[in-house]
């Protein structure tokens, strides 16, 4: 008993319609673009003391600590890069703590808790935007001697 036969049939119609339905979507398909903002984070040391850096990275980064950072007397390093969707990033978007601490010590007392993150310690050191207003910018946090304890 063979009961293809009678499925064939509407199988064979239906194909057309489903061919040109799906053609269809495809030609309405759009492409969506999301604007994005990145930013990159630089300390400046200008004090007398090589620092050790344990930064703790804001809630909707999952606070984080990272302790790798180490910049030296009068030298500036990139502390953190981050990028998101629908906004340009600023410090405070980044960071919940920085914490300082003299490099040739043993990390417990730190010379200086940055906490909360405050944007206008922060310089603006280049600043490219596209048309749409996003873009990368480069923010550097100076460390002097009269920062630190």
């Amino acid at each position: 008993m063979d009961i293809l036969p009678p499925l064939r049939i509407p199988i064979i119609c239906m194909a057309p319609l489903l061919f040109f339905s799906c053609e269809d979507e495809k030609n309405e398909a759009e492409l969506i673009v999301d604007p994005a903002g990145s930013a990159r984070y630089f300390v400046n040391n200008q004090s007398a003391t090589d620092l050790m850096i344990i930064f703790t990275k804001s809630t909707s980064l999952g606070m984080e600590i990272d302790s790798s950072k180490k910049v030296t007397r009068n030298d500036s390093k990139l502390l953190f890069s981050y990028g998101d969707i629908g906004i340009n990033p600023l410090p405070s978007d980044a960071f919940t703590e920085i914490q300082f601490y003299e490099l040739s010590n043993s990390f417990t007392d730190p010379l200086l808790v940055i906490s909360p993150i405050s944007n206008d310690n922060w310089n603006i050191l280049d600043q490219n935007l596209e048309e749409n207003g996003f873009g990368l910018t480069d923010f550097e946090l100076v460390i002097r001697d009269q920062d630190l304890n």
